[in-house]
């Protein structure tokens, strides 16, 4: 499958001038979550020369406004369309996204979005101190193993692929997506990747979003040729 990146905001300067967050978009019909902005999302699809009626299923990984303030302006556009929320979702987010022409699924347990493609469920945490809730998309590749695409994995990338794993017991090859690593010492950094490392064997990474640099460059020295540098407007094989 093609994973393009719509958009992708990693750095303060991004942040304070350009947005924040993520949005991707695997094949040509499912759209993961929505960057932070309409009017960067909208624009760089038009570059990008993505068609939005074909977008027929969206999933947002959580409730924050980097991930799911840009669709607010791309609602009017869908054309019968189905978004992929966690239960656990705000009520105010959910009668944001409440649209005549959209259904809204609200995610517990495991969900099969399309052929090779499902929702891992939500899966729960906290986060300042609130209950937050994430779910990651899990694709069935060609040799029966799972590729994994994060949003931002507040709940610890270690705890959401043993719950993925929970429920696809299959090998998981790659991970792709934010891992929420900016507020981590280097020695915590080291010690959650020796779990990656040895428990799940993931060949191939490409972090992005709030992974932060330190972890950037660990990951990158560790993986080499095996890591993926994530950038906006570029496509990508999963």
């Amino acid at each position: 499958m093609e994973l393009t990146v719509i958009a992708e905001a990693s750095t303060n300067l991004q942040k304070q001038f350009y947005g924040w967050g993520l949005s991707f978009l695997i094949d040509s019909d499912i759209l993961f979550d929505t960057f932070s902005h309409s009017k960067i999302l909208l624009k760089n699809m038009k570059k990008l020369k993505i068609s939005i009626q074909q977008i027929r299923h969206i999933v947002l990984s959580h409730d924050h406004w980097d991930h799911t303030d840009g669709i607010l302006d791309l609602l009017p556009l869908l054309k019968e369309c189905t978004i992929y929320i966690c239960k656990d979702f705000s009520l105010e987010t959910k009668k944001k996204l409440k649209s005549d022409n959209v259904k809204l699924v609200e995610v517990d347990q495991p969900i099969e979005i399309k052929k090779n493609v499902f929702t891992s469920g939500q899966i729960k945490c906290k986060y300042k101190g609130k209950p937050l809730a994430e779910q990651a998309l899990v694709i069935n590749t060609s040799n029966k193993h799972h590729n994994i695409v994060t949003g931002c994995a507040h709940p610890g990338i270690i705890k959401m692929l043993q719950e993925i794993e929970f429920h696809f017991p299959d090998r998981i090859d790659m991970v792709f997506g934010g891992l929420h690593l900016n507020e981590l010492r280097k020695e915590e950094i080291a010690i959650l990747f020796s779990d990656l490392f040895k428990d799940f064997k993931i060949k191939k990474i490409a972090p992005c979003h709030c992974t932060g640099k330190t972890a950037l460059h660990f990951l990158h020295k560790h993986y080499t040729d095996q890591f993926l540098v994530v950038k906006a407007m570029q496509n990508y094989q999963i």
